[in-house]
């Protein structure tokens, strides 16, 4: 029964561990010469919107000649690691002066709040690029660029295809930046799939997506319901593993218990019994 108890607890480790990384959204930032707002954030957050606050309110934000804010929808850790290490947007990441990075940062975040509080800060210019990369001439001005990539709703090898065709667009406008405004501080941030996001936007701007050569997948895919739909959930892990791993080895061990089990009870002859004797009487 120990090692059962053992399975228990390592068990309800594992599930405590798997509900902490749900609903869960990678934040990066990063500047290619160097920030000192990214040096100063902590090494672990429990917030994305602690990490926004933070850059707002740091004093040399406005040193910096442009704040790119990049966030995605359905954004999560696992998309960033299956992108290769050799791909622009990982050497740009590990090249850089200034960065830090956190996988699983909870909570939403306001971005219209933070663009609002850097234009006031910084008199910045806002540019939202959705129609192309176009990136600001005017190089005597603060600038927020904002960009929003589609969400990441498929699953499997469509999801990772998507990521694949979402970092090429990624890249073209890391060139851009490098190379028109050297001084940016970076901020790539994923955000909850909700409903209401498609409402936020408005229908123009949905439009002029695919300018940005990036796929939006709104179809079904194609096969079965394994296909469609993600059956594995953390919750019907859970449920497995507690099933195989405590209720089935707890139940085969009683039905051997019982099957071992001997009666004591002996049918013996009395001491002086002869069978002899029995008979001739």
């Amino acid at each position: 029964m120990g090692g059962s108890a053992g399975a228990l607890l390592l068990l309800v480790a594992l599930s405590s561990s798997a509900l902490a990384f749900e609903n869960t959204f990678p934040l990066l930032a990063w500047s290619p010469q160097g920030s000192t707002a990214i040096d100063r954030l902590p090494s672990a957050i429990t917030s994305s919107s602690d990490v926004l606050q933070a850059v707002l309110n740091d004093g040399t934000i406005c040193t910096h000649d442009a704040v790119v804010i990049i966030e995605q929808p359905g954004l999560h850790a696992s998309d960033l690691r299956s992108l290769p290490s050799s791909c622009h947007f990982s050497k740009s990441l590990a090249s850089s002066s200034s960065s830090k990075q956190y996988p699983y940062a909870q909570g939403e975040h306001d971005i219209s709040a933070v663009i609002q509080g850097l234009v006031t800060k910084c008199n910045s210019k806002v540019v939202k690029l959705s129609s192309g990369l176009e990136l600001p001439s005017d190089k005597y001005s603060k600038h927020v660029v904002h960009l929003e990539l589609p969400e990441l709703g498929s699953t499997g090898k469509d999801r990772k295809r998507d990521m694949q065709t979402h970092e090429s667009s990624l890249s073209g406008l890391l060139n851009e930046i490098s190379t028109h405004i050297p001084n940016a501080l970076l901020i790539y941030v994923g955000q909850p799939l909700a409903s209401s996001l498609g409402k936020r936007q408005s229908p123009d701007v949905r439009a002029k997506l695919p300018a940005l050569a990036l796929t939006f997948n709104t179809t079904l895919a194609d096969g079965g319901i394994l296909k469609r739909y993600q059956l594995l959930t953390p919750a019907l892990i859970v449920s497995l593993l507690a099933v195989f791993l405590i209720l089935v080895p707890i139940v085969l061990f009683g039905i051997r218990a019982l099957s071992s089990i001997q009666s004591p009870v002996r049918s013996e002859a009395p001491k002086d019994y002869s069978a002899t004797t029995r008979k001739t009487q």
